[in-house]
């Protein structure tokens, strides 16, 4: 992990289009960039864990990564995975002292830290950011929510293809014209995003390949058919 404190506008970023701090004048950018850390992080590394306290909130600059929590049995559940432009540890800023996930990096990440303190200040002079930032919280929710609303009466089938298709639709790549899911995890965190375990997750993948509907191609994923994955995931059967 590297630290650098970095003083360029966060305009410039390539993320800015998918910051809710697009949209700030350029004043606030360069007060924004002035009181911000910048770390890079490696694949596997951690940015915040679970139970510790909450000093601020991570912008992801590039790269990837998974908001999970452990269970009492020692279980990890994937609620969330973060990239370019999205922000991180907010929902634990507004509710809670203390980090309610662990971050881990998925692939080699860049991330913009701010401080809760500087971050209050700055919100209070910049309501569109806050409004933004509520929006943002929702449609956090409302991603986890797609990952794992698997129903109980769906099939171990249809419950990966409910989740493959929400991944396809938030990563996914076109490509030859099949969508490629731009994102490497494993059958076991696959697995944990909706409750069911990897023999499960493996078996039904190897189901949805024999219907022709998904590939393999290296560490990636393909998706054939996203109306037939679609139909799947809105099926009990």
């Amino acid at each position: 992990m590297e630290n650098c404190h970095c003083f360029s506008n966060c305009k410039g970023c390539p993320a800015s289009p998918r910051s809710v701090f697009n949209e700030i004048s350029q004043e606030s950018s360069q007060s924004l960039a002035e009181n911000k850390i910048v770390i890079h992080y490696k694949k596997g590394q951690t940015l915040f864990h679970q139970g510790t306290p909450a000093f601020g909130i991570y912008c992801i600059g590039s790269g990837k990564v998974k908001l999970s929590k452990v269970n009492e049995a020692g279980g990890e559940t994937i609620y969330l995975i973060a990239s370019e432009g999205e922000l991180i540890g907010y929902q634990d800023y507004i509710l809670h002292p203390e980090y309610l996930t662990t971050a881990t990096v998925l692939e080699d990440c860049t991330a913009c830290f701010i401080s809760n303190e500087y971050l209050h200040s700055f919100l209070l002079n910049q309501p569109g950011v806050a409004i933004h930032l509520l929006n943002q919280r929702t449609e956090a929710m409302e991603t986890a929510s797609s990952y794992g609303h698997a129903s109980l009466y769906m099939s171990a089938k249809n419950r990966v293809a409910s989740l493959l298709f929400a991944l396809g639709t938030s990563f996914g790549v076109e490509k030859d014209g099949k969508v490629k899911i731009d994102l490497r995890l494993t059958r076991h965190e696959m697995a944990s995003m909706i409750g069911t375990a990897s023999e499960t997750m493996i078996r039904s993948l190897s189901e949805l390949k024999g219907q022709g509907i998904l590939e393999q191609q290296g560490n990636f994923i393909f998706i054939n058919d996203m109306k037939k994955l679609h139909d799947l995931s809105n099926s009990s059967h």
